[in-house]
């Protein structure tokens, strides 16, 4: 999906007023300029958040999802995804206290041909960790890092200090000679085959891509873009913001991760035009080719309309069927066997009520036949003799089963999806 600026209508000049009023001293100043950030793994995964917004969206696997919930965030800081599915991440708890907290993935099995990379990227991937947890955690609300291919990641904290690790020499030569000039970055992302781009203090960029062909088509001295994510997996997926708050990308996602990252963006675009008066005009290529031609002002709200976009929920039960069959391993673990199980019994028990009311409707409609039934000597015969309110049970155990029944849909969902 590849998201192109459109026409951008002309700008009215206001005209100035003959005098302006003399600022008062107690005026309040103004919020800080909402950003948006993004993260890209791999196997679709990302997550995108906007600050101070404090709104985010983040999928990947299940493991790594539980592990993210363990957190209980109230505020996300940053975060970056590793090639090799692991995860870093910066923010605030629910009570309050700082957080810096990083994630691997041990689970499945590694190439002959990847295991280079994989040993690098876990490599960086605890440097990065160790530098943070060594830092000073009260001035994380503006420190900003990232990761890239081979092991490669920066840091950089509040007061402008850099921390690196094998970085592409390329960008660290031009580190070292903005360095001496008294120059510092202010985001740096990292791709693959030693791609990056980087954004100075002194309001320049330097760009070295290796793929990214459609990125390197807008990126140019003029486009105004003052951020950029780079996969560090695939070399055709990227995000850039420019400062008016235009966000253009392209993903190789499925329709609901689109989704997700599509009302993430658009959201930020309105509250930019509601901030800054800024309308935006774009043309969205969807994964099929068609086209949908968009426009955000002031006087619109477009999170109404992403609001109201639906796909195919993957904890429906033919989605979770669809993953069970490509891949059954992830079905067993703990977390979700005790669930299924309990989901088993749930419908177990339902069915059972059901049969039982059936048959203690029939009884209670024919009489002589429950009392034929209560000679017999049959249990369910017993079961009418001795207690009348046997017809009642169906009814609770039914109920029982369907709200267990519903848990566990609601259970798998949060599983998947996040």
């Amino acid at each position: 999906m590849v998201n192109e600026l459109g026409e951008q209508p002309d700008e009215k000049i206001p005209i100035a007023p003959t005098a302006l009023p003399e600022p008062s001293p107690s005026s309040v100043p103004p919020a800080p300029r909402e950003s948006l950030r993004l993260a890209l793994g791999p196997n679709r995964s990302h997550c995108i958040h906007t600050t101070p917004h404090n709104s985010w969206s983040h999928r990947g696997s299940t493991a790594s999802l539980n592990a993210w919930r363990a957190l209980h965030l109230s505020a996300l800081h940053c975060i970056a995804l590793t090639p090799h599915g692991g995860w870093v991440v910066t923010g605030i708890d629910g009570a309050g206290e700082p957080v810096v907290a990083s994630w691997e993935n041990l689970e499945g099995t590694v190439s002959f041909s990847e295991a280079e990379n994989w040993a690098d990227s876990r490599k960086g991937w605890k440097e990065l960790t160790r530098a943070l947890q060594n830092g000073d955690r009260e001035g994380l609300a503006d420190v900003r890092f990232g990761v890239g291919a081979r092991g490669s990641w920066w840091l950089r904290w509040g007061n402008g200090r850099l921390e690196s690790g094998n970085l592409p020499k390329q960008l660290q030569s031009k580190l070292s000679e903005k360095e001496l000039a008294g120059i510092k970055p202010t985001s740096i992302s990292l791709g693959m085959r030693d791609s990056y781009v980087a954004f100075w203090s002194d309001k320049t960029a330097d760009v070295a891509l290796t793929g990214y062909a459609a990125l390197q088509e807008v990126l140019t001295p003029d486009s105004d873009i003052v951020y950029v994510c780079l996969s560090a997996v695939q070399d055709d997926e990227y995000m850039h913001v420019d400062k008016t708050g235009f966000v253009g990308w392209n993903f190789r996602f499925d329709e609901e991760a689109r989704q997700d990252v599509f009302r993430e963006m658009l959201g930020y675009m309105q509250r930019r035009a509601w901030a800054d008066g800024t309308t935006f005009s774009m043309t969205n290529t969807n994964s099929d080719g068609s086209k949908r031609s968009i426009k955000i002002t002031p006087d619109t709200d477009i999170t109404k309309s992403t609001a109201s976009i639906s796909s195919p929920s993957p904890a429906s039960l033919p989605a979770l069927a669809k993953d069970l069959w490509a891949d059954p391993s992830r079905f067993m673990h703990r977390d979700i066997l005790v669930p299924a199980a309990i989901g088993a019994g749930a419908a177990g028990a339902a069915g059972g009520a059901v049969l039982l009311g059936v048959r203690q409707y029939r009884l209670y409609r024919n009489p002589m036949q429950a009392d034929a039934a209560a000679r017999s000597g049959s249990w369910l015969g017993r079961a009418w003799a001795t207690a009348r309110f046997a017809r009642r049970l169906p009814g609770p155990i039914l109920a029982i089963g369907g709200a267990g029944l519903v848990w566990q849909l609601g259970y798998w969902r949060g599983r998947w999806v996040g």
